[in-house]
């Protein structure tokens, strides 16, 4: 499943490299459909050697990253999926939001797993003429206790879906290897994202609601800067 997410990206940028040498041939936008299907390349990659070692914590290129600015690159790594599945995207930002300590790759990593599995779960035929739902992503400031029992500020985001959602007795293994309500596939995908962000001192959880939905929330300590 990690592997066909960007597997899908490439085939979708491809489609989509053809139909403008068919038409038009914009220059701009076949930069930009080639940039999308090598970044995706590269992430299968990436993936494959995490997946080798069966991801081992790392805190190679942790920098201050830019929650939004990683989001809508999962935005339009995801958007050819969103479109096919009829879902609708609806965005909450509440404040400014400070940066994190993060590899932003693998946050990205964990961001186009959740919406990935989002569309998943409620992708309906476009031919049906009604989109498959909505997923929302909410982003703000908060807090989150750290190992020592301390408080510290963090950035919260919330990935939403309306889909059947997750059965009562999945929902506590959820991030365990292997448990899925898609029997087609190995279900990695959300055991690595939860090792990814407690390997950043984050905190991931689940709640979901059969026929209502599921919301995933993911806590990441701020930058913290010499004066805090």
């Amino acid at each position: 499943h990690e592997i066909n997410n960007p597997l899908q990206a490439i085939q979708g940028s491809l489609t989509l490299i053809e139909e403008e040498v068919e038409g038009v041939r914009r220059p701009e936008k076949l930069k930009r459909y080639a940039g999308i299907a090598e970044q995706s390349s590269e992430r299968i990659a990436h993936i494959v050697r995490r997946v080798r070692e069966f991801y081992r914590p790392t805190n190679q290129q942790v920098r201050p990253t830019d929650v939004r600015t990683v989001l809508e690159a999962v935005l339009e790594l995801a958007d050819n999926q969103l479109r096919r599945g009829n879902v609708a995207v609806e965005q909450e930002q509440r404040g400014d939001l400070p940066l994190v300590q993060a590899n932003a790759d693998e946050l990205q990593q964990v961001l186009l797993n959740l919406v990935l599995n989002a569309v998943d779960a409620m992708a309906a035929p476009a031919a049906s003429g009604a989109h498959g739902g909505t997923l929302r992503v909410r982003m703000g400031q908060d807090q989150m206790q750290t190992r020592d029992g301390s408080a510290r500020p963090a950035v919260r985001i919330e990935v939403s879906d309306t889909g059947d959602g997750i059965p009562p007795e999945l929902l506590p293994h959820i991030f365990e290897p292997f448990t899925t309500t898609h029997p087609d596939k190995t279900a990695l995908g959300l055991s690595i994202s939860y090792a990814i962000i407690e390997a950043h001192g984050g905190q991931m959880t689940v709640t979901s609601q059969m026929g209502v939905g599921t919301t995933f929330t993911i806590l990441l300590p701020v930058e913290m800067t010499n004066g805090e």
